[in-house]
């Protein structure tokens, strides 16, 4: 068994056990140098011992109220909690304190070589359920810390968010001041710019003062000749005031006045009668423009009635070329039938040549009867061949085409095909247009 003045109630123990509650315990060392003062007293003298009284007191406004008495000493619990969070370990007993009888004995009985007297098994006993108590308190002190450390989260997290939110709006409100700062460094950069214009300008301005200024006093030397220069003629004039010839001068400038008004007048009159005449010009300008329109509509209608009669003239030349045409075909044709007829006539001489010299007996001839020789494969006789006599003057005229004598009947005449087509056409060419 540990000596007294050696047991320090396994603070030691409780400190490896709860290493974040180490400043909670050590809080009450005094109170267990007291306990053990105690003890030690206890070994030779009598000290009445008194029962410590458990006295737990649950507090709601200020949380968890721990109190423990022993040997007329009153002890609280600390109330501050330690801002350290630990698990919660479950409580075991001290390795200084035992609840078993056998390991302590009976009262009176030896322990080893030691032989404690009643009074300080007793005492021991007392400091025994101390330690209890103690240890109560410790389980008591551990939900309490559990509870605050709760608390303490809760505010924390609380604290947390607000400071959050704080530096949320701190933040914003830097970004602002930053911004408000970009803004004025633009606003006075703007400024120092609009300053250097200002004091160049207030420059330049300064330079036009100074030429304004030498301008002036250049003027003012102007005005100062002009005015020698007006005084002198001033005097001129007086002098030639003074003179006959300025005055007949100036009767001369009257008499011009004078003419010059008149002349204004007449010019006055004359500008209104030419404003008459430009108004008779523009009526007959009107007039004009109107007798040429008229004159290009009737331009225009003759032209186009020119253009009607071309086209009718040029159907009209057509229409003769077309009968010239058909009148130079019926000639060709006319021709053609002449050179027939004279052939005939030719063969019909010389038969009756050849006849003549056969029969002198006969002094007429009918030529429709007579035959005729065959000069070619093909017959010569024509079923159209009119009745004719032959003049005297055929012999001589030979070589023309000889006058011939119809011997038909009066009121029948014969006409050749070729003619007859002609004179159908032509007659058809005379009758009006329907």
């Amino acid at each position: 068994m540990k000596d007294i003045s050696d047991m320090s109630f396994n603070r030691n123990d409780l400190r490896s056990m709860y290493p974040d509650k180490s400043t909670y315990l050590d809080k009450d060392v005094n109170f267990e140098e007291e306990v053990k003062q105690s003890v030690m007293a206890t070994g030779g003298g009598t000290i009445a011992p008194h029962r410590p009284k458990k006295d737990t007191k649950m507090d709601d406004k200020n949380g968890f109220k721990i109190t423990g008495k022993g040997y007329s000493t009153d002890r609280q619990a600390d109330q501050g909690a330690s801002n350290v969070s630990s698990p919660q370990s479950s409580s075991r007993p001290l390795s200084g304190t035992t609840s078993n009888s056998e390991d302590i004995g009976e009262l009176g009985e030896p322990i080893g070589s030691f032989q404690l007297p009643t009074e300080a098994m007793e005492l021991l006993q007392n400091v025994m359920q101390v330690n209890k108590d103690l240890e109560e308190q410790v389980v008591a002190l551990r939900l309490r810390i559990d509870v605050e450390q709760k608390n303490q989260e809760t505010e924390k997290k609380k604290v947390v968010h607000e400071k959050d939110r704080a530096l949320k709006v701190k933040d914003h409100e830097i970004s602002e001041l930053t911004e408000s700062i970009s803004v004025r460094d633009y606003r006075i950069k703007h400024l120092n710019k609009e300053k250097e214009e200002q004091s160049q300008q207030l420059l330049e301005k300064i330079d036009e003062i100074t030429e304004l200024k030498s301008l002036v006093e250049q003027t003012e030397d102007y005005a100062k000749d002009l005015n020698k220069k007006v005084s002198k003629l001033r005097e001129e004039k007086r002098h030639l005031e003074s003179d006959t010839l300025y005055k007949s001068q100036s009767d001369e400038i009257k008499k011009l006045k004078h003419e010059l008004h008149s002349v204004k007048d007449k010019l006055v009159s004359m500008q209104n009668e030419l404003t008459r005449a430009r108004h008779i010009i523009e009526q007959q300008n009107t007039k004009i423009k109107n007798l040429e329109y008229e004159k290009g509509e009737m331009n225009s209608r003759f032209r186009d009635d020119l253009e009607k009669a071309s086209r009718a003239m040029r159907l009209e030349v057509e229409r003769m070329r077309e009968v010239m045409k058909q009148q130079y075909e019926e000639m060709k044709n006319l021709r053609a039938q002449n050179n027939e007829i004279f052939s005939d006539v030719r063969d019909i001489k010389d038969l009756l040549l050849n006849s003549r010299e056969s029969t002198t007996k006969r002094e007429s001839l009918d030529i429709n009867r007579l035959p005729m020789a065959p000069r070619s494969p093909k017959p010569a006789v024509r079923s159209s061949m009119p009745n004719m006599k032959i003049n005297k003057g055929a012999s001589k005229n030979s070589s023309n085409l000889p006058p011939l004598e119809n011997e038909q009947p009066a009121g029948s005449k014969w006409i050749p095909a070729g003619a007859r087509r002609s004179m159908n056409m032509s007659a058809k060419l005379r009758r009006p247009d329907k």
